[in-house]
């Protein structure tokens, strides 16, 4: 496989979102092995070939990387993107021959790392061995680090309050340390309190140490947070809880550098998890197309390839949630025995059901996991489940049910109404789907009485073709299908007589009625 080069990856990922603002021709076709994040606080990951993210430098800092990265031998630097800062940089990278690109100042570095990375593995140039060795270990590292540097215990959170790493526990470690371990999440009531003190408003807001006082009454001692920044883009915050003895004096320094280190490792795990994420998602697409190698596919995802499965296809009126409805569907369905995995495509969401038994998904379970989805969205969500299929060869055929099942729920659906269907609840209304469309095709099954008589409404702007419509859908019921067009029942009988008169129809031949009613619908789909 062809070894990727600046060259092609710029060509890959170019202006607006990386900016060459240097590119001198040699190190254009130098030979690319990784993509790696500076960090002033941890191992020297500089190498041959590599492209080194500037993560947090100001421009001083960035022109030091720059002859540090040129000096052995990196192919590229990327860079925030300042312009105060480019006439310093690119005479930095013009001295030292390096190659300089500014990334566009409204994506994160999270997402540009994530977009060369999956360049690099586009052209066929594998990651390094190291990136296997960059689990959530090492944020425990720099925690258990860190807590013994601060005489502290130290906790790193998401901005969501998950915790991502913790240092060892001791036991001087006041209450609320201990419950926010066991729980694996910021207690409720904690979080409520830092809040109304404006804690998080103060944290997310800032790049400097907050102090936070002690909460007895909660168990809570004194603590010290930080947040955690790529650039403008937060990962996450550090907590830091004094025990029995006080904290080091120097713990809100200390504190602040390893905000930077911690960023490096945070930036990586994201960067991962969102291109592991997006190849688990390319190859539920290929399954859902039948494009996939099965037992490949089954093997990468964690799934049995001959076990039963299928798939729910969701749709809610705004793209912009879908991605959002997908990961509250994947949360909610976590807790099922069986394996679900969500995918964002076209204009839905999928969900496959894997590893289920041959019943399939309990419906009633899957109407209440939907329905908590949508109010925690805060808007309609539709979702249709598709047959079960005995194994993964299957999936094509279930997406291919649940799509035409879906299709089929919004046109029954009223708007702001949140709605989950079988494929076989709507089985009829998808078979008369085909069915129409298969006669709107055949012009010569849309001739007859019907079209002679809507042919007569184009003519002289009538509604007898509606009218008889609603009158053979409801049964020869003259009140409900007056209902049905807002007529009164006296006038819909007229017109079911004159369409009669108009186009020779006998409404006492059940073969007649039928045709009628099929072509009526058909035409009014064309």
């Amino acid at each position: 496989m062809e070894t990727a080069t600046l060259e092609m990856i710029l060509e890959i990922v170019g202006a607006p979102t990386l900016a060459p603002w240097c590119v001198p021709p040699d190190r254009a076709q130098t030979s690319l092995t990784d993509v790696v994040i500076y960090d002033r606080h941890g191992p020297d990951l500089l190498e041959a070939g590599s492209i080194v993210l500037g993560v947090g430098l100001d421009g001083p800092q960035t022109a030091e990387l720059i002859r540090a990265a040129g000096d052995r031998g990196a192919a590229a630097v990327v860079t925030r993107g300042e312009e105060g800062d480019k006439e310093l940089l690119m005479e930095a990278a013009s001295r030292h021959g390096m190659a300089l690109l500014a990334k566009s100042p409204g994506l994160g570095w999270v997402r540009i790392g994530s977009l060369l990375r999956n360049a690099l593995s586009t052209t066929g140039t594998p990651g390094r061995e190291h990136d296997a060795e960059l689990p959530d270990q090492d944020l425990t590292a720099v925690a258990n680090t860190l807590a013994s540097a601060v005489n502290g215990s130290v906790v790193i959170f998401s901005p969501q309050q998950q915790i991502l790493a913790a240092s060892r526990l001791h036991p001087d470690d006041d209450p609320m340390r201990h419950r926010a371990v066991t729980d694996q999440h910021g207690p409720a009531a904690y979080r409520e309190h830092l809040a109304a003190l404006g804690v998080y408003k103060r944290l997310w807001g800032t790049d400097e140490v907050v102090a936070i006082p002690p909460v007895p009454e909660l168990g809570a001692g004194r603590r010290q947070a930080i947040a955690i920044r790529a650039g403008e883009e937060i990962l996450g915050s550090i907590w830091v809880a004094e025990g029995s003895t006080p904290l080091a004096e120097d713990s809100t320094r200390t504190l602040r550098n390893a905000a930077g280190a911690a960023s490096g490792h945070l930036v990586w795990l994201a960067a991962r998890a969102q291109a592991d994420r997006r190849f688990s998602e390319g190859l539920l697409l290929q399954l859902l197309s039948g494009d996939a190698d099965v037992a490949a596919a089954a093997s990468w995802l964690g799934v049995q390839a001959d076990q039963p499965c299928a798939v729910m296809a969701a749709w809610t009126p705004d793209p912009g949630n879908r991605r959002r409805l997908s990961g509250l569907l994947a949360m909610h369905f976590s807790a099922y025995r069986h394996t679900t995995l969500p995918v964002v495509s076209r204009s839905t969401v999928d969900l496959v059901f894997c590893d289920l038994g041959k019943a399939g998904p309990v419906l009633e379970g899957v109407r209440d996991l939907v329905t908590r989805s949508a109010r925690n969205l805060g808007q309609q969500v539709l979702a249709a489940v598709g047959t079960v299929q005995a194994t993964l060869e299957g999936l094509p055929q279930s997406a291919h049910d649940a799509d035409a099942a879906l299709r089929a729920l919004r046109r029954q659906a009223t708007d702001e109404e949140t709605r989950v269907v079988a494929f076989d609840e709507v089985r009829t209304t998808i078979q008369l789907d085909r069915l129409l469309h298969h006669l709107g095709r055949r012009a010569d099954l849309l001739e007859g009485r019907a079209r002679v008589l809507r042919d007569w409404d184009q003519r002289n702007g009538g509604e007898l073709a509606e009218s008889l419509l609603a009158y053979l859908e409801a049964f020869g019921n003259v009140a409900e299908g007056a209902r049905r067009i807002h007529v009164h029942p006296n006038t819909l009988r007229y017109r079911v007589r004159k369409a009669c008169a108009v186009s020779g129809m006998d409404l006492d031949d059940p073969e007649q009625r039928l045709m009628a009613h099929l072509q009526l619908l058909a035409l009014r789909l064309s």
